[in-house]
């Protein structure tokens, strides 16, 4: 039993910070959602209600519901800490708070699109938004770009484009989510910011300048971090089907 708990411990400890805590909080506010403490009405995302009516809360809590606690809440949290960890452990490794910026750039970019939209969408949570931008931003990463991943273990995929495969297979087989565009955008837009815009030869020194200044903003203490940092990277699944 100890040993069971031993080794439950270790893979915890491996998850990456920021990852371990989002689904942590996920998993807690589902709890009190299932039980009855909390009401499901009071956390989806309303235009409305959160800016007129001023309940700020709802923004964090849209991105933080997943459903109810089942079977498909600890698939959907999987998928996100597998996915989420090798961002976190692969590119912005020894980098959390860049991480952390680019988390909540992509939860403004969501937001602001769901709030544009309202009139004729209703968007009551995010989290699968979320989840669609850290999935598209981990196939554009250099280190993963040109790799190749394998659909149902039989398909090739170049990685940069899974995302949009795997859109498409879903909406073709019926399971319309249009939520997640709205992540391939945010993630798009942080991308092309990141690795593109600041490109010395297409911006110049001044916007490289102001795109650094707010990194090390969320940055300054990361390389700190980073030489203490020797864990081993958490990896669930190479390949996503």
């Amino acid at each position: 039993m100890e040993r069971n708990v031993n080794w439950l411990r270790d893979r915890i400890e491996q998850i990456p910070k920021f990852t371990r805590y989002y689904v942590f909080a996920c998993a807690i506010l589902s709890l009190l959602v299932t039980t009855g403490y909390v009401r499901v009405e009071s956390v989806f995302f309303h235009t409305y209600t959160v800016f007129k009516d001023h309940q700020y809360w709802r923004i964090l809590t849209s991105f933080l519901y997943h459903g109810p606690l089942d079977f498909r809440l600890f698939i959907n949290l999987y998928y996100f800490t597998s996915n989420c960890s090798m961002l976190e452990n692969g590119h912005f490794r020894n980098r959390t708070g860049l991480f952390a910026f680019f988390t909540l750039f992509c939860v403004a970019i969501i937001v602001l699109i769901s709030s544009v939209l309202a009139p004729t969408h209703q968007f009551p949570f995010l989290s699968q938004s979320l989840t669609s931008a850290i999935t598209y931003y981990s196939s554009k990463a250099p280190e993963n770009r040109f790799g190749n991943v394998l659909i149902a273990g039989l398909l090739p995929i170049p990685a940069q484009y899974t995302p949009w495969v795997l859109f498409i297979v879903n909406n073709l087989v019926g399971t319309k989510n249009w939520d997640e565009l709205k992540g391939f955008v945010a993630a798009h837009l942080f991308f092309y910011f990141e690795q593109i815009f600041t490109d010395p030869f297409l911006a110049g020194p001044k916007v490289n300048d102001i795109w650094d200044r707010i990194k090390s903003l969320f940055s300054s203490q990361d390389s700190e971090a980073g030489q203490l940092d020797d864990r081993p990277q958490f990896q669930m699944d190479d390949h996503e089907d």
